[in-house]
C-alpha cells in the first residue's frame, strides 16, 4: 500500500521540538474507533500516528498526517457531493435537521448584531459543505453568498442550480479575485486542515474592515482527556471523546488559537451569544442552559479566561 506522510513543526510557532502524547495505532482506529484504517486510510497494520505537545508554546497537534492512498484522494469525495447534498435539501431530511439549522441561524444573528452594516450583505462561506448558510439568504438581507470548498468537484454550481441552492460555489479562493465580505464564516474546518495559519491568513484577505469572521474551534483538553482515551475499549459517538480520530489533526486549546489570531491581526469580540437551539435538538431545557453557558463564558472573556470556548467572532485588529 503506498502510505504518504506529511511532516509539520508546531502549527503555531513552527517550533520542531515536540512530545509525544498519545498514539492513534491501527488496533485504538479498528477496535476502539470502529472504523477500518485500510480502507478507509490505506493503513497498515503497523501504521500509526501521534497527537504531539509543542516543548516551546504547549499546542497539541498531529505532527504526521498518515491517510495511505486517502491523503491526495479528493475525487472518490468529489463523486459523493452531488448525492450529499441532495440528501440534505430533501424537505424531510430539512425537517429532521432542523435542530443544526435554527443553531447555525443563531449563529448568523449573532454576527448580524454586531455589525455596523447590517443590508445588502456579503457573505463567504469559508469550507462550506453543503452551503447550510444558503438557506437564510433571503430572510436577512444577504446579497451574496459564496460557497467556498476545496472538495468541490468542477460541475458544483450546475448542482446548486438543479437543487436551487441560494449561492455561488468554488473550489478555488483565487476564484474570488479581490472581493471583500462582510461575514466570513468557517464552520468544522479548523481541526481538519493541514496548514491553520495559512487558512486564517486567507480568510482576513478577504474580509471588509468592519467585517466579521466567525471560527468555531472544537474544545479538546487532550491532556485532561488522555486517561480516558487509553482507557477507552469502544468509543461512541455521542461520548465526549469521539472528537479525537485520524480527521482531526489540530488540537488547539482556546488560548492557543487566540493566539494564532493574534499572530494574524485578528481580535475577539465579546459579547453574551443568544442561541435559538442546540446543535443537538430544540428542547428548550438543552437551549436554555447553553444560553446560560453562553454568558458565563461571556463573563469569563471579560476576565481573559476562555475555558472551554468554541466559537470565536473575530474582527480586524485596528
Amino acid at each position: 500500500m503506498n502510505v504518504k506522510v506529511l511532516r509539520r513543526n508546531c502549527i503555531l510557532c513552527g517550533s520542531k521540538d515536540k512530545k509525544k502524547i498519545f498514539n492513534f495505532t491501527y488496533n485504538f482506529i479498528k477496535n476502539v474507533r470502529k472504523s477500518d484504517p485500510k480502507f478507509k486510510y490505506g493503513w497498515e497494520e503497523n501504521t500509526n500516528n501521534w497527537i504531539v505537545s509543542c516543548i516551546q508554546c504547549g499546542c497539541a497537534y498531529v505532527d504526521e498526517i498518515i491517510k495511505g492512498e486517502a491523503f491526495e484522494d479528493s475525487e472518490k469525495k468529489k463523486n459523493n457531493f452531488e448525492e450529499e447534498l441532495e440528501n440534505f435539501y430533501n424537505p424531510i431530511n430539512l425537517v429532521s435537521n432542523l435542530h443544526d439549522i435554527n443553531y447555525n441561524q443563531s449563529i448568523l444573528i449573532n454576527i448580524i448584531k454586531n455589525l455596523k452594516q447590517k443590508k445588502n450583505l456579503k457573505l463567504l462561506d469559508y469550507g462550506s459543505g453543503n452551503s447550510e448558510f444558503s438557506l437564510f439568504k433571503n430572510k436577512y438581507n444577504i446579497s451574496e453568498i459564496i460557497s467556498y470548498d476545496p472538495l468541490y468537484p468542477n460541475n458544483i454550481n450546475d448542482i446548486f442550480k438543479r437543487l436551487k441552492i441560494a449561492s455561488k460555489a468554488i473550489n478555488k479562493t483565487n476564484d474570488l479575485d479581490n472581493e471583500k465580505f462582510d461575514i466570513i464564516i468557517c464552520q468544522s474546518v479548523i481541526e481538519h486542515v493541514s496548514d491553520p495559519n495559512s487558512e486564517i491568513s486567507n480568510m482576513k484577505k478577504f474580509l471588509k474592515d468592519d467585517g466579521i469572521i466567525y471560527i468555531n474551534n472544537p474544545y479538546m483538553n487532550i491532556k485532561k482527556d488522555l486517561k480516558n482515551l487509553i482507557s477507552a475499549k469502544h468509543i461512541k459517538k455521542e461520548d465526549h471523546i469521539s472528537c479525537y480520530h485520524i480527521d482531526h489533526i489540530n488540537y488547539m486549546m482556546p488560548n492557543i488559537f487566540l493566539k494564532l489570531c493574534k499572530k494574524n491581526d485578528l481580535q475577539l469580540i465579546n459579547f453574551w451569544q443568544i442561541f435559538n437551539g442546540t446543535s443537538r435538538n430544540n428542547n428548550f431545557k438543552d437551549t436554555l442552559r447553553t444560553n446560560i453557558n453562553s454568558l458565563i463564558h461571556y463573563i469569563l472573556n471579560c476576565f481573559g479566561i476562555y475555558y472551554k470556548k468554541q466559537h470565536f467572532f473575530l474582527k480586524l485588529k485596528k
